[in-house]
């Protein structure tokens, strides 16, 4: 007896496929898209948080360049000197007093010649003792034209704390003890070094450190501003 197939239902497997698989390409694409949407969110807001911290650093150098132009220097005489002409007079020079008298060797005496006339002026003073500052036990000793003696260290014009003995002044108003022992319990005379500043000037200046160990005059230099109009020269002579 012969036999015949019934027929079959519709077949869904292929349909069920192309659904998946469009339902994966649309999911990788959302995840994809999601993905660039925080990667943009993320940049967005670090390019923010840049800009923020790049706001405030100017901010900060704005402040401290405010305050650098409009703050008062503490230091206003020392810090004047940049802007004044220099001459070194002395440097790298050992002195000492051994067995406290005056070696001629130890000392040194420096001819100072200028022309025209000097509105203002500083001395500035570098000395030491193995390195370091001065104890009260040592001295510098400096005069110009034979008026001076040993410089009075409390009364140094205000400059920044250093590794050695610095000690500033006005060439107006240099105050002195006229004899040992160096005391800054004692009360200092004064001497103003300015006036021997005058066209054709010639000054003598003398200078050593008393001390009954080897020490150093570091530096010497004088800076100085010219009157107005002038053409004025500080060098060292013979």
């Amino acid at each position: 007896m012969e036999q015949t197939n019934s027929p079959r239902g519709p077949s869904y497997a292929g349909t069920f496929g192309v659904i998946l698989l469009a339902l994966i390409l649309f999911a990788i694409s959302s995840w994809q898209s999601y993905t660039k949407r925080v990667q943009n969110e993320v940049l967005e807001q670090q390019m923010k948080k840049v800009g923020e911290d790049v706001q405030q650093i100017q901010k900060t150098i704005d402040t401290k360049v405010a305050q650098t132009t409009t703050t008062p220097s503490i230091y206003p005489d020392f810090d004047s000197r940049l802007t004044m002409a220099k001459l070194t007079v002395l440097s790298d020079f050992e002195s000492w007093t051994p067995k406290a008298t005056k070696d001629p060797s130890k000392t040194k005496r420096v001819i100072i010649l200028e022309k025209g006339k000097i509105a203002k002026g500083y001395i500035y003073i570098r000395a030491s003792l193995n390195g370091k500052p001065l104890t009260q036990w040592e001295s510098v000793f400096l005069t110009m034209n034979f008026k001076g003696g040993h410089l009075f260290r409390p009364q140094s014009l205000p400059l920044p704390t250093g590794d050695v003995t610095e000690l500033f002044y006005a060439l107006n108003d240099i105050p002195y003890l006229p004899s040992v022992p160096y005391s800054e319990q004692r009360q200092p005379a004064h001497v103003d070094w300015s006036k021997y500043f005058n066209d054709k000037g010639r000054i003598v200046m003398d200078t050593f450190i008393s001390s009954m160990r080897p020490a150093k005059i570091e530096s010497i230099d004088l800076y100085y501003v010219c009157e107005n109009g002038e053409d004025c020269l500080l060098k060292l002579g013979q």
